[in-house]
């Protein structure tokens, strides 16, 4: 039996055939519900998206602007709190040697993350108190952990976020996390301290101002120190989310285990029929191993021949697990010199693709672009008329300074930004979404203007 089960497992091994990167690249942007025809809509929808990326850590302003929003269409931060809210996931925070914090979304019965950190400096007084009350009293509400502990409002917030940047407490909102979350804690603490002030001269406190509740604050219980288990746990989430694992892809991942870690689960899976070993992807490390269904559809797709000439230009953030271009990722950028682009993957950088095939590099929000040596000019301009989906609250100006490392508003970068509806801001090309003249009339004017 032994001697047949081999065997067996060899031919399975023979029956792949690889895909070209840019294969691989579409089949994930489908599998992640990126591309548009596998975009879902719809509060629902929001847990069909944390299933597939469970595990993954963001910022949290990338979830809410960038994550969700391109795999939901018309997303509001607003339905991820429902989803936290409704009991079924948790989110856990780690803290971020620089900007802020990510976020991993887990389900609550999932505990999962990087190993704890042996040389973690130990909490303080107040940490150690707030962390015993969550314990003794489960969810509960700042005020309420303020007046059971007598630390007073601000002491126990620092101490929840300070136990929160260790992964050891959750909020059923995502709030606390959220840019601008500074102030809005000020203004409860505020808040809290003229009820406190007033409470004698009342006889029944003030209903307070409408608007958001905090949210209640629960402790998260550490992480499983098992190796077996977390590794186990982390293969199963991590070939979910990418259909094909190799040690590349693996590398995506700094809260995953090691690819040495996971290959020895992945080999006992292989042996049980439960995943498919091989070389499914060209320029990938020749130890691959992905699902039945990864596979098949991998297969299907290296098997077209022709191009769709309907297929859409997507935009996708680089620091998306959807995308496998850049540094830290599988796959490089080629740039005409013979050189390749870095394209880091942090917030604010961008790749726009036709195909699994990239064709534009946006980074610093669009100060910065980079057509890429391949990309015909229609695609690129595609890819530019798309850049507009970058504003948002926060952001209410895009401005393009180097165009192929060229002045922007000069040559050929200049005529393709105005077709996108852009605007001359000498040296720049300026992009202002109320800006209701048609783009024709736009160009010609700020020239007569700017001459």
């Amino acid at each position: 039996l032994a001697e047949i089960r081999r065997a067996t497992v060899a031919v399975r091994r023979q029956e792949s055939l690889a895909v070209a990167p840019e294969v691989f690249a579409d089949f994930l942007l489908r599998w992640q519900s990126v591309h548009p025809k596998t975009r879902g809509e719809g509060p629902a929808f929001v847990s069909t998206v944390l299933e597939r990326l469970q595990g993954f850590s963001a910022p949290a302003a990338v979830w809410d602007a960038e994550i969700l929003p391109r795999r939901i269409a018309g997303y509001r931060p607003a339905w991820l709190d429902e989803a936290i809210g409704g009991g079924g996931w948790i989110w856990r925070a780690e803290a971020a040697t620089r900007g802020e914090p990510r976020v991993a979304f887990l389900p609550r019965d999932l505990n999962v993350g990087p190993r704890p950190d042996p040389e973690a400096e130990p909490l303080d007084p107040d940490e150690s108190a707030v962390l015993d009350l969550l314990a003794s009293r489960g969810a509960s509400f700042a005020d309420e952990l303020a007046r059971a502990s007598g630390l007073g409002p601000s002491r126990v917030r620092r101490a929840l976020m300070a136990l929160t940047g260790r992964g050891l407490a959750t909020n059923d909102r995502l709030d606390p996390i959220r840019p601008g979350s500074e102030a809005v804690l000020a203004a409860l603490d505020q808040a809290s301290r003229d009820r406190g002030a007033g409470r004698s001269l009342r006889v029944r406190p003030r209903r307070a101002a409408a608007g958001p509740a905090e949210g209640r604050w629960s402790r998260l219980e550490p992480r499983t120190d098992d190796p077996q288990a977390r590794a186990l746990t982390w293969a199963g989430i991590l070939l979910d989310r990418y259909g094909v694992l190799s040690r590349e892809v693996v590398a995506m991942e700094p809260s995953a285990p090691s690819w040495s870690e996971l290959a020895e689960v992945l080999s006992r899976a292989e042996w049980r029929g439960e995943v498919r070993r091989g070389y499914l992807v060209e320029g990938l490390s020749g130890v691959q191993y992905a699902s039945e269904e990864a596979a098949a559809e991998l297969a299907r797709s290296g098997s077209r021949t022709n191009r769709d000439p309907d297929s859409p230009v997507i935009l996708v953030a680089a620091i998306d697990p959807a995308n496998l271009y850049g540094g830290g990722a599988p796959f490089d950028l080629e740039l005409l010199d013979g050189g390749t682009a870095r394209l880091p993957r942090v917030a604010g950088n961008y790749l726009a693709l036709r195909d699994g095939r990239p064709v534009l590099i946006a980074e610093s929000y669009a100060k910065r672009l980079t057509a890429l040596p391949w990309a015909e000019p229609a695609d690129i301009e595609s890819a530019l008329k798309l850049l507009p989906t970058l504003i948002g609250p926060g952001r209410r100006l895009l401005r393009v300074e180097r165009y192929n490392g060229e002045i922007a508003a000069s040559g050929i970068g200049a005529q393709m930004l105005a077709r996108a509806g852009f605007v001359r801001d000498y040296p720049n090309m300026a992009y202002y979404p109320d800006w209701s003249t048609p783009p024709a009339v736009q160009e010609t004017h700020l020239d007569r203007k700017t001459w």
